[in-house]
């Protein structure tokens, strides 16, 4: 670890970090996943995460420096308007549908992200570390204060998990929700990027959701799936000289698929019993 906190040095050195922030992501928006999957609301935390990407794109564009109050608090903005836009959408549910909003949401946020950073001299390589992260290059200050801000928000949910959980919500805590939901996701982005970002938003939540319909069970699942695919991506990149990101992913989408395929065995087992 250098003077400023971050890590550096050999090869482990740099992959150790990678796997601390990715079981810190794994743990909080294994979470949020599973709100998004019980709504039905998938591609929500895809566009959340691009509004992001677009608030730092625009402070970038403005050349304020990265930890500034001015850069966050654009990006938190953008964040913030994003998640009004969100806990409205049961107010426009009988007029459009919900995910082709969504989706319309993400691509112009996408467009616009690609409009303001084709501005910047470095567009390319900053349009690549908003979708990619910058995970390999994490300072030990700057985990801990996610760890902290996650810790917060995490206990937060949990005091008032019922407000979070009722059916229908109501419109002050569903914005409540979208409100932590958007910082969770801002300080995410940062770490591992939009696609890394996505990802363990939903697969671990998906693959619990496979096994139990329980959202406590569910989730512990999804948080198992999390911790080993972080795990064995973490050593992958290590082993086989790949990009942490990148090889997180894969390791989600493997456990994942394994999973799905033994819940078809299992419910196909179970049906060939109820026949005979």
């Amino acid at each position: 670890m250098n003077a400023l906190g971050c890590f550096s040095g050999g090869v482990m050195e740099l992959v150790l970090p990678a796997l601390l922030a990715g079981l810190i992501l794994t743990g909080i928006l294994s979470y949020f996943g599973s709100h998004i999957i019980r709504r039905g609301i998938i591609f929500v935390d895809l566009a959340l995460a691009q509004v992001v990407a677009l608030g730092f794109g625009t402070a970038q564009l403005l050349k304020l420096e990265h930890d500034s109050p001015l850069y966050w608090g654009l990006a938190l903005g953008f964040a913030a308007l994003a998640s009004l836009l969100f806990s409205l959408l049961r107010k426009i549910r009988g007029l459009v549908n919900i995910e082709a909003f969504i989706g319309f949401v993400y691509v112009l946020a996408t467009a616009l992200t690609f409009i303001v950073l084709s501005k910047s001299p470095h567009g390319l390589e900053e349009i690549e570390q908003l979708l990619n992260g910058n995970i390999l290059y994490v300072c030990g200050p700057d985990l801990l204060k996610t760890f902290l801000l996650f810790l917060g928000v995490g206990i937060f949910h949990r005091i008032f998990r019922r407000k979070f959980y009722a059916e229908p919500i109501s419109l002050g805590w569903d914005f409540l929700f979208f409100a932590t939901f958007a910082l969770v996701v801002t300080s995410s982005v940062v770490l591992g990027g939009v696609y890394l970002t996505f990802s363990y938003l939903i697969v671990p939540a998906l693959t619990g959701s496979l096994f139990s319909k329980d959202p406590g069970k569910a989730l512990a699942i999804g948080w198992g799936v999390g911790i080993l695919a972080t795990i064995l991506g973490g050593i992958l990149s290590f082993k086989l000289d790949f990009p942490p990101s990148p090889s997180i992913i894969v390791a989600l989408g493997g456990f994942f698929l394994l999973a799905l395929i033994g819940r078809l065995i299992i419910k196909g087992g179970g049906e060939s019993g109820a026949a005979v």
